[in-house]
């Protein structure tokens, strides 16, 4: 197998997958290209956001399996926060905009 051709055929996978969920009515969706995180896929839809790990290759080893459980069981705990940066050069980020959560809104916590 040539050198990169396992990174090469799941960012392919990946790209269709993107691809797939802007057929399916997704207002935005892109890779988390090498982001190492537990998610490869984020695509937001007008009621939900979905999350997904691609595997192109090799069956998922139960290791796999655990590791995306915990990230899942980490994220249905957590608030989501959405914030609108600027960020001029030579200076430090300012939020222009923050979202808070329905719970937080309601004053809980």
């Amino acid at each position: 197998m040539r050198p990169g051709g396992q990174y090469a055929k799941g960012a392919n996978r990946e790209r269709q997958r993107v691809a797939w969920h802007y057929r399916e009515g997704a207002l935005w969706a892109s890779r988390t290209a090498g982001s190492h995180s537990a998610f490869d896929i984020v695509a937001v839809y007008d009621n939900r956001v979905e999350l997904e790990q691609i595997k192109s290759g090799r069956t998922p080893t139960p290791e796999d399996r655990a590791e995306f459980a915990e990230a899942v069981e980490r994220l249905t705990r957590a608030d989501v926060v959405m914030t609108l940066l600027w960020w001029p050069d030579r200076e430090d980020p300012r939020a222009l905009y923050v979202s808070l959560p329905a719970a937080r809104r309601k004053g809980r916590s």
